[in-house]
Order: C-alpha cells, then sequence, then structure tokens
C-alpha cells in the first residue's frame, strides 16, 4: 500500500513538473499598457531563446512617441541590476517591434520608459522571449 501511495506521489509530482517546463518553453507574454512615464512589465522572464522580442501597437499617443525599454537581471530578492536598452517610436495607429539580447535559461524584467511629459501613451503588444 505504501508503495502504491508513492509511486503515486512521484507521478503526479512528475506531472506537474513536465507541465511546468512546458510553460517554460513557450516563451510568449501578451500585456497591455497605459502609463505617462514608466511602467514595470510584471513579473520576471526566463529566456527561452537569444533575444527578446517586442511587438508594440500604440493606441493612443499624446505626444511624444520614443520609448525606451529596459532590461534588467532579474533577483528574487529584489534589486534588479540593469543590463541594456533599446529605442523604439510607438507611433499612433502602427505596428512596431524590436529586440534585445539574452542568454537562454537567464531571468530578465523589462521596464518602459518615455519622455517625462505629462501625457499618456497607450496600447498593448506582445513578448516572445
Amino acid at each position: 500500500m505504501k508503495k502504491k501511495k508513492r509511486v503515486g506521489v512521484l507521478l503526479c509530482l512528475g506531472m506537474v513538473l513536465c507541465f511546468n517546463l512546458s510553460v517554460y518553453a513557450s516563451g510568449n507574454r501578451a500585456f497591455n499598457y497605459d502609463f505617462r512615464h514608466q511602467v514595470a512589465l510584471s513579473g520576471s522572464y526566463t529566456a527561452t531563446k537569444d533575444s527578446a522580442t517586442f511587438q508594440f501597437y500604440t493606441e493612443y499617443n499624446g505626444s511624444s512617441s520614443d520609448v525606451e525599454i529596459q532590461q534588467y537581471l532579474y533577483h528574487a530578492w529584489g534589486g534588479d541590476d540593469y543590463i541594456q536598452s533599446t529605442y523604439t517610436d510607438c507611433a499612433q495607429g502602427e505596428r512596431r517591434d524590436c529586440s534585445l539580447s539574452s542568454d537562454i535559461g537567464t531571468r530578465y524584467s523589462y521596464e518602459f520608459w518615455k519622455a517625462q511629459d505629462g501625457a499618456y501613451i497607450r496600447g498593448n503588444g506582445d513578448l516572445q522571449y
């Protein structure tokens, strides 16, 4: 009886781990944005390829369309380390792509920044990592 119970627990644990690996391998996250100056993309992302590719579609842009994407090395205890950034022109009504290099298996976090001019920028996007 104990042996069957132990096998059952191990089988369940194996299924959970396999599910987590399939989620890990997907590497795709849709997001929405609506901010004035700075917003962090929630969560951390473990790289599944050698670049993180962002696709933006801006629905509304009150002024400056230049957006900086900052990449940080993620630390669970906080205090993420800045690594690099890139700029993209988030023109209203247009889709834009940009990418940042990454190392497979490394966890990153991302922030979006724009000129502090008091105007909002709003839209949606997709991160492939």
